[in-house]
């Protein structure tokens, strides 16, 4: 009796010692600084940025779950705010459009304006369609989560 006492107490014993060690991990370390004082270093160039980049992780996050209502206001929105010394952006963004649109004419009008944003792009058109199946891929909902029939077929409208 005693030696199963005695395995139960070193078996609770070891659980407690485990789940103590992640409370004197932080014992010695010292707290984090608020943002704002680990940003204040930055340049107002860079804070700029940092800026943007957490506006497009909630776009982009909004990409793969928002419905066809939210996700079409938001990426006019985004097209707006984001200049055009950003080529690769709005081709994301516009690519995004084209992909939730269900007028096949109002899709070719987008890959058009993809097409002139980003020639490369649209040359080989393989990395067009590869370029969709990306976005396709992050999209977690309908629509805008399949690729279009326009890119499906043997050509596509410049």
């Amino acid at each position: 009796m005693r030696a199963k006492n005695a395995k139960r107490i070193a078996l609770w014993a070891g659980i407690a010692f485990l789940l103590a060690i992640p409370l004197g991990v932080g014992l010695g370390r010292t707290p984090p600084r608020p943002l704002r004082l680990e940003t204040e270093s930055l340049t107002p160039g860079e804070r700029a940025t940092l800026a943007q980049s957490v506006d497009e992780a909630v776009y982009d996050a909004a990409w793969q779950l928002a419905p066809f209502g939210t996700i079409s206001s938001l990426l006019l929105e985004e097209l707006a705010q984001v200049p055009e010394t950003r080529p690769g952006r709005r081709t994301v963004l516009l690519m995004r459009a084209a992909l939730i649109s269900d007028n096949p004419e109002g899709q070719s009008a987008i890959f058009s304006q993809i097409c002139g944003l980003s020639p490369a792009l649209c040359e080989h058109r393989e990395l067009l369609v590869e370029a969709a199946r990306t976005e396709t891929k992050l999209r977690q909902v309908g629509p805008g989560n399949r690729l279009p029939l326009i890119l499906l077929g043997e050509h596509h409208h410049d």
